[in-house]
């Protein structure tokens, strides 16, 4: 019986390796991630067993912050498989889900996969670093990241070909059957070359970084994003710093709570203008951009395609020529030595007929009356 149920065990381990190649998914891509009308490009790396039922999500994208302006720091989304609800596959999601130059990463047809979360994902970042943006565009970067670590519904969108059918539907098969997450991948300490990795807190958390590098107090609420705060101010440092000197002397506070919620109010109306404009033009221009690109394409395909017709018209005239040329001097030499071999041959049968009319002579004179 022992070895009866030896022989059972090994056999159930997914038929050992006659099958490995095909319950194993380790890939890494372009995506593209949606999630409430919002989107971004990340890199994917996804890795799954159907025999150890173990699988993980990463998700990195970089950015470059003021305590480190000449390189760039990769910050990451960890989702292991035991918070993910549902997983479903759309091989045939609509185009219009995604913007065009966006897709573009993507290739030419892609597939989404749907995710339902049962808590968002964690973001992870370089330990004891400041998460400081270096600008506003970096800031922007971070912002959707932070927005992203608090979405339950997430639809990833990655190149059709990646992987195939059969192998997409096993991870979602699995994810409804229940998996735990791989060994060793949400491990922070091996994390950047051993520099060790941490937990950003997007909530409430006395380990996350507020964007000046100070741990951010408890509070329920998620950290202010750049494009809220901006970078600080030289005013607003040396506040900070005479406020830490000492007490300042004390003065009559003046009730201006109103004025200063309407010149937010003001400034939050102003800035999305603004923002509304800047994408508007910048649309424009990606639009225009985009045309000029196709019209130059097009032009140089017709400049390549006449310069093309002209070399091989060109070279087939030269062809032609020496083809003519070269049977020429074949004819030529086989006139010639056809004409020297008819020569030969007329020598000879003169030759032969004068010898026949010699000895028929000679006959008639040996013979005759």
């Amino acid at each position: 019986m022992a070895t009866s149920s030896s022989q059972e065990s090994t056999a159930s381990e997914c038929s050992a390796t006659e099958t490995k190649e095909e319950c194993q998914i380790n890939i890494s891509t372009p995506a593209v991630v949606a999630w409430r009308g919002e989107h971004t490009r990340l890199n994917l790396h996804l890795q799954y067993d159907s025999c150890t039922r173990t699988a993980f999500f990463k998700f990195r994208d970089s950015l470059v912050l003021k305590s480190r302006p000449s390189s760039k720091t990769y910050l990451y989304l960890f989702l292991p498989p035991e918070r993910i609800q549902t997983l479903a596959l759309d091989e045939s999601p609509n185009p219009d889900s995604i913007p065009p130059t966006t897709a573009q990463s993507l290739g030419t047809a892609f597939s989404c996969l749907r995710f339902i979360l049962r808590s968002p994902a964690d973001l992870i970042g370089l330990r004891d670093v400041a998460l400081t943006p270096k600008n506003k565009v970096e800031g922007q970067v971070l912002d959707r990241l932070r927005a992203l670590a608090r979405a339950t519904a997430l639809d990833v969108f990655i190149p059709h070909q990646l992987a195939s059918k059969e192998h997409l539907l096993s991870v979602c098969n699995g994810i409804r059957d229940g998996l735990t997450s791989r060994p060793g991948q949400a491990d922070l300490a091996c994390m950047y070359e051993g520099r060790g990795g941490m937990k950003i807190a997007v909530g409430s958390s006395e380990t996350a970084l507020a964007q000046d590098g100070h741990p951010l107090q408890p509070s329920g609420e998620a950290p202010p994003s750049y494009s809220e705060t901006g970078p600080s101010s030289p005013l607003a440092a040396a506040a900070a710093a005479t406020n830490l000197s000492g007490p300042a002397p004390k003065k009559r506070r003046l009730d201006t709570s109103e004025p200063d919620e309407m010149r937010a109010d003001l400034v939050a109306i102003i800035e999305a203008t603004c923002r509304k404009m800047v994408r508007e033009e910048v649309k424009q221009e990606m639009h225009a951009l985009e045309k000029r690109l196709t019209d130059k394409m097009e032009l140089l395909a017709e400049e390549y395609a006449e310069r093309q017709g002209d070399r091989l018209a060109e070279d087939l005239a030269g062809s032609t020529q020496a083809i003519d040329e070269k049977v020429e001097d074949e004819f030529y030499g086989l006139r010639m030595r056809l004409e020297d071999f008819i020569k030969e041959e007329m020598a000879e049968a003169e030759e032969r007929m004068v010898e026949h009319l010699q000895s028929t002579a000679r006959v008639h004179l040996d013979f005759g009356p």
